[in-house]
């Protein structure tokens, strides 16, 4: 896993970890799960970046929403974040939705998504209500990625 940039501070944190709890607090009830702090982080990071490279704000909600899907599959949270950055700064932008949970599939499981290989990582995975957003979005798109649920014994 990467680590953060060296030039995030304590204040950086502290400033953002009251954003993340001002958040919670307005969507109490509405979450399955708190947003994790390392995740937030990254977030409110590269969209300071990105702001500060003059990016129009439905650009960065683009890229974050991207960047937060693949972090739902790759748990790389800072270096995921600063790919997305990179790639900006080379004309590459990242579209959030149906298309890139399709291509994110494939890059983890390959072509043919075995419904036990998903089941697996699910149970495993640390918010595995997020995956399923991604397998959703590519049963919408009528991908053949998304896992048919195990056969019951029952």
């Amino acid at each position: 896993m990467e680590p953060r940039p060296s030039d995030i501070t304590q204040d950086d944190i502290d400033s953002w970890e009251a954003e993340r709890q001002e958040y919670i607090a307005c969507e109490a009830g509405q979450m399955l799960r708190e947003p994790p702090a390392e995740v937030w982080y990254t977030g409110c990071w590269l969209k300071e970046q990105l702001l500060a490279l003059g990016c129009q704000e439905k650009t960065i909600e683009s890229i974050c929403f991207a960047a937060g899907q693949r972090q739902a599959m790759f748990n790389d949270y800072w270096k995921i974040a600063k790919d997305a950055l990179e790639n900006y700064k080379k004309g590459i932008v990242e579209k959030p939705g149906a298309n890139l949970a399709d291509a994110l599939m494939r890059e983890k499981f390959g072509d043919k998504l075995d419904a036990h290989q998903a089941v697996e990582f699910l149970s495993d995975h640390p918010h595995p209500e997020k995956l399923w957003e991604l397998f959703v979005l590519c049963a919408l798109k009528g991908k053949s990625v998304l896992p048919q649920p195990p056969e019951s014994d029952v």
